[in-house]
């Protein structure tokens, strides 16, 4: 048997015999033997794994761990994976937040407010955005909005500083107990860890004092994190309520010539004119506007590749059936009266195809003198007068950009400066430069179905840079509060020291810690003030410290997590790998991404849980075939439901 197991009986009799299965290396030996073994076991694979003892013992070293393991502590860290886990996914989920922002909200007020007609121009960074909130949500009152902001200030902000304050201070008084039993700590700093529970601003003060001036811990790195960490609690609730706020939905507007204030959706942007159009049945100077898609609201622009182009749906693409609307006539009078409303003229695909056509004939201005065709009509000479302001080179379909006036040898069409709009498809034309200087965002305002009246609505939301600094606060604290926690925790086994002079016995500790040292004043007869004075003249603060430890020596959070991962090479790469594969997998079989994911996530607990190479490749096993046995059962659960609402 090996030197190392146990020799009791029962469980742990049966913990003593050696490994059944392949890839379960016993660490007990050096390199050379255990690759030796290694390659003695790839070759009696075959007859390993229908030795009914060794599964036995597989099965009881595996009960056995789950017995044995502290469900406390594994809870706690499940706990912290999801917490991570979920920092990251928010933290995810902000960096992607303002271009799906940007797909989803077509308008022309910015984050922050302001006007611009042009698409993906918002600088998110912009030091304007810091107090601003950029990102919000929601149709609200003026009421729901403000309990929203006040709950948040009150949950996140006041809960949340109690929360860090009791974890940071629980994990910072395993730290310093660990470094007392070293060196010495100044009463102030005792007092501040063991017996405050939670930083004041005189503490971190004290802090930072004892720290650079007096008695320290072993660790620079250590000090300087817990003063960062106290100010970082100090501020949480100012942190949490400057990151969030309420604001007035604003919609975007044009200031019109006689002052009114015109809403920017009713314009369009004009692709030509037809200025004679009453020779086709149309209105004189007809303004032909771009298309665009139900789903936009406004007409932006789009600058790339040095011009600019509406931003809408059906102009992405060459005009046709699967960009504009195709002319549709109906046998039902009604229905084909209720299309012809929702699909004006200036959707359709005939007229953009049949003016770019006509265009590309017979060119601008009505400079041919001979006849034409135009949407079926004969026309008798001159061509139609039709111009333009500016047509995109990017949609071949839409002719005009390259042309060149035979009068002036110049292509007019193709300076976008001279970009113009038209409202509610008028005759009234509003170029660049005049929408970018009287356009404005305002709050807009909706009907009270109860009073039946008018009122502004407000959304909740956040800075979306505050919102970004806060996450990265808390992913830095999470990781640091956990490498702490390691490191003393790890340190309190090694030395077989848990107890920590907290409560009622750091009052203990420090009383005698002060006796000890002011034996000459007698320090029960001294005042508060007289004490105080003793302590910070004659004693510089003081000093206390617990009962030596035997080696003075602290665990390595670095080469703990690396020992482990030599200690079981085989197990963590095997994992990295199914991981990996599993990911790669995800969209190519959504089914084979599974079920390599529920092995993976089998692995990890049993590396977790196991103590032996047969224990966690069995807890692997049970892991496996409990998620493939969740994973069918929610999967035709989700099928008879489906079932369930066809039919009924």
């Amino acid at each position: 048997m090996d030197s190392n197991s146990k020799t009791s009986t029962g469980f742990s009799a049966v913990l003593s015999t050696k490994p059944f299965a392949p890839l379960l290396i016993d660490d007990s030996s050096s390199l050379g033997k255990k690759t030796a073994r290694s390659k003695r076991r790839c070759a009696d694979l075959g007859s390993k794994l229908w030795d009914k003892r060794a599964w036995k013992e597989a099965v009881i070293a595996a009960v056995q761990d789950l017995i044995d393991f502290n469900w406390v502590i594994g809870i706690s860290w499940l706990l912290l994976l999801g917490w991570i886990a979920g920092l990251g996914v928010l933290m995810s989920v902000v960096i992607q937040q303002p271009q799906a922002i940007t797909d989803s909200d077509n308008t022309a007020c910015q984050p922050d407010g302001s006007f611009n007609i042009f698409m993906n121009e918002y600088d998110w960074w912009a030091a304007s955005g810091f107090f601003q909130i950029t990102m919000a949500w929601g149709t609200m009152t003026f009421a729901n909005a403000k309990f929203a902001d006040v709950a948040w200030d009150v949950v996140f902000g006041r809960g949340g500083q109690a929360l860090l304050a009791w974890i940071s201070w629980s994990i910072f008084s395993d730290y310093v107990t660990t470094s007392m039993e070293v060196s010495p700590v100044t009463y102030e700093t005792f007092w501040t860890v063991f017996l405050d529970g939670s930083p004041t601003f005189w503490s971190t003060w004290y802090l930072m004092r004892d720290f650079s001036r007096s008695h320290g811990l072993r660790s620079r790195f250590a000090m300087i994190f817990m003063i960062v960490v106290a100010i970082f609690i100090l501020s949480f609730p100012t942190l949490g309520s400057a990151m969030s706020g309420y604001q007035a939905n604003s919609g975007a507007f044009v200031r019109g010539a006689d002052g009114e204030m015109l809403k920017f959706s009713d314009f369009d942007m004009i692709a030509y004119i037809i200025h004679d159009g009453d020779r086709v049945n149309l209105t004189k100077d007809y303004p032909v506007t771009f298309a665009r898609s139900n789903y936009d609201t406004e007409q932006l622009l789009g600058n790339t590749l040095g011009g600019y182009y509406p931003n809408s749906w059906y102009s992405w693409s060459f005009y046709g059936s699967s960009n504009c609307e195709e002319d549709q006539e109906y046998s039902n009078e009604e229905r084909n009266k209720l299309w012809q409303e929702r699909y004006p003229l200036n959707c359709r695909c005939s007229l953009h195809g049949s003016v770019s056509n006509y265009t590309k004939e017979h060119g601008f201005f009505g400079l041919q003198n001979n006849n034409s065709t135009f949407m079926n009509q004969t026309l008798s000479s001159p061509t139609l007068n039709i111009s333009a302001f500016y047509l995109p080179e990017r949609y071949n379909t839409v002719f005009g950009n390259n042309w060149t006036d035979p009068r002036t040898n110049t292509q007019p069409f193709s300076d976008r400066s001279k970009v113009t709009y038209t409202y509610n498809m008028g005759n009234d034309t509003y170029d660049l430069n005049y929408i970018r200087s009287n356009g404005t965002c305002q709050p807009v305002t909706e009907i009270d179905k109860i009073n039946a009246s008018a009122r502004e609505t407000y959304q909740w939301g956040f800075s979306y840079i505050q919102l970004f600094i806060m996450l990265l606060l808390l992913i830095l604290w999470t990781l640091g509060m956990s490498a702490m926690w390691v490191k003393s925790h790890m340190t309190m086994r090694i030395r077989g020291r848990f107890d920590k002079p907290k409560g009622f016995k750091g009052v203990l500790e420090l009383a005698t810690a002060i006796r000890k040292e002011l034996q000459e004043s007698n320090p029960d007869d001294l005042t508060h003030d007289q004490l105080s004075e003793e302590i910070k003249k004659r004693l510089r603060g003081g000093t206390i410290e617990l009962e030596k430890a035997g080696s003075p020596a602290m665990y390595g959070v670095w080469g703990g997590l690396w020992g482990w991962i030599k200690n079981w090479r085989w197990w963590a790469t095997t994992w990295c790998l199914l991981t990996a594969i599993g990911s790669l997998l995800i969209t190519y079989k959504g089914g084979v991404f599974l079920w390599i994911m529920i092995l993976s996530a089998s692995m990890f607990f049993a590396m977790f849980i196991g103590r032996s190479p047969k224990s966690m490749a069995m807890l692997s096993l049970w892991g496996f075939v409990l998620g493939i046995i969740i994973w069918i059962a929610v999967m035709s659960a989700s099928q008879q439901r489906g079932m369930f609402d066809m039919y009924y």
